[in-house]
């Protein structure tokens, strides 16, 4: 029943266009209806909702549902969320086994957050389709079996997400409640088994990961001094020395470790000389050109709040509240003007909402203050996390990144910022894409007709050779510098790369590089007729 309310509410929450949500006041009774209920799936639904919100009211819905609910059992939001977690029934660590006539399922949680299901036959021979005789014989329980897997894939991708938000937090737990809220249950130790947590004990110190039944340093070595005393904390490589990240990142890929979000490859944003010359305000993502709408909604699934700006009076700082550091932090965007005139009509939609966006500073505040702090006064955590968020939103929404700008209307005015961007130095997140990429390629089969150059990964085709520049995905073809146009197909950078190995997960662009790359280094067998004209020059 929660599962049928949670997906109920999604529905009634999703948004219409030019609308808002679709049934907001059913939404709240079923929000209404899963504070009440309190149990582990109700406030598992309540977690993935929470992660899904996008419009404000509904998150300030969807929090004051957890307030209640934790009301109720006397524990804070934060705990509530992490006891809830239900098991979904299954047997082990992101694994269900049940028996349905002489079959046996045999579910399994994939490192992709999704599942797999195959069928195992008395004799233990194994088939991947529904045995007919289930479907047959046993359709109430396949349908359990369905709905089970269901409730799995919707709880995955929140439960990762909510991990990653503990990277800010720098909360810690006793040895036995990392144990039972993360390590060991079922279906939250599908994410955590794959992240590197530290352990404290007096004056010892280990950073560890799960493996083989144990924990192991990024040397191999186990640790065998865990004591019920023992803290943990979710390990962050800001608090780790060049040896030990690298060290890392080099055990991940030895034993073909994916992580679920970036964390041994995490970038680190350190104050720069610029920075402390600004004092309060950093100018590190200023002048770019973003895409507001795919902003507003990056904005909202990092946690931002921020509404879209247009031709009413709208204007509106994108925000994030730092509670557990007593501050906020914003980062100023604003529409782009040409002499004080607002853009032409081309660039704003028919409700008057602006398309484009320039970016300008980020700043931090104490809570409840208007005057912004010394960048030198955050805390250096707070800081590279915040920037972090700052470089995905203008490496996800810069114009720069779209592979289709150069048709636009304004691409002529805007060129500048677009090259700027398309070819030009790399963001620390492209510079991490860069590291990984120097590792995985040389592995490829295309790898002899692969190199490096400063910002670009190096193609050498039969018909062409290509620039592909390791920020944007963009692609430049020698010798005459000409812009390629390949528009990825949707969903090519969350797909997997077949059997090519990524360290981490989420990384759209490392994806579509790699994709990139391996088409047109066999540039011959390319068919479809767009790219193949651009090459050709026809």
């Amino acid at each position: 029943m929660p599962s049928a309310i949670g997906t109920a509410a999604d529905a009634c929450f999703k948004k219409l266009p030019g609308i808002g949500p679709r049934a907001p006041k059913i939404g709240n009774a079923c929000l209404w209806a899963l504070a009440q209920a309190s149990s582990e799936a109700a406030i598992a639904q309540l977690s993935r909702l929470k992660t899904r919100a996008r419009h404000a009211s509904i998150k300030t819905q969807v929090a004051k549902a957890f307030g209640a609910a934790a009301e109720q059992t006397g524990l804070s939001v934060a705990d509530l969320e992490e006891v809830a977690v239900p098991t979904c029934d299954l047997t082990g660590v992101g694994e269900l086994r049940r028996q349905i006539g002489e079959f046996t399922a045999h579910l399994r949680a994939t490192n992709q957050l999704t599942t797999e299901t195959i069928w195992i036959r008395p004799d233990g021979a194994t088939q991947a389709g529904i045995p007919a005789s289930v479907k047959e014989q046993f359709g109430d329980e396949l349908r359990s079996l369905k709905q089970t897997e269901k409730e799995i894939r919707q709880l995955l991708a929140p439960q990762r997400d909510r991990l990653e938000q503990l990277l800010l937090q720098h909360k810690s737990w006793s040895i036995a409640e990392f144990r039972s809220r993360f390590l060991d249950h079922p279906l939250v130790g599908v994410v955590a088994r794959r992240l590197i947590w530290r352990f404290t004990d007096g004056s010892r110190s280990a950073s560890a990961i799960w493996h083989d039944g144990r924990f192991v340093t990024e040397r191999g070595a186990g640790i065998d001094w865990l004591r019920d005393d023992t803290r943990v904390w979710l390990w962050h490589p800001l608090y780790g020395d060049v040896a030990e990240v690298k060290g890392w990142r080099e055990w991940l890929e030895s034993h073909q470790v994916s992580q679920p979000f970036k964390q041994a490859h995490r970038e680190i944003y350190l104050l720069t000389e610029a920075e402390r010359t600004t004092g309060t305000y950093s100018n590190r993502f200023a002048a770019h050109l973003i895409k507001q709408h795919q902003f507003a909604m990056l904005c909202h699934q990092r946690g931002w709040r921020y509404t879209l700006q247009g031709e009413w009076d709208s204007a509106n700082t994108p925000t994030i509240d730092l509670p557990q550091w007593d501050l906020r932090a914003e980062f100023w965007v604003e529409a782009i003007n040409e002499g004080g005139s607002p853009l032409e009509r081309g660039d704003i939609t028919h409700r008057g909402v602006y398309v484009y966006l320039s970016t300008d500073q980020v700043r931090f505040y104490r809570t409840g203050d208007a005057a912004p702090i010394p960048l030198a006064d955050v805390p250096p955590l707070a800081f590279s996390e915040v920037m972090r968020d700052v470089d995905l939103f203008v490496g996800i929404t810069s114009v720069g990144n779209d592979p289709t700008w150069t048709d636009n209307g304004l691409f002529g005015r805007y060129r500048e910022s677009w090259d700027r961007f398309a070819f030009g130095d790399l963001f620390p997140s492209a510079i991490t894409r860069k590291a990984v990429l120097e590792r995985i390629v040389p592995r490829l089969k295309i790898a002899s007709r692969c190199s490096f150059a400063d910002r670009f990964l190096i193609v050498k085709g039969d018909l062409r050779t290509y620039k592909i520049h390791m920020g944007s995905g963009n692609v430049l073809m020698e010798p005459d510098n000409h812009y390629l146009c390949i528009v990825p197909a949707q969903g090519i950078g969350s797909k997997p790369l077949g059997r090519v190995f990524l360290p981490f997960e989420g990384d759209t662009t490392l994806s579509i590089i790699i994709s990139k790359a391996l088409l047109l280094a066999d540039d011959r067998s390319i068919t479809d007729p767009i790219i193949v004209s651009q090459i050709r020059g026809r």
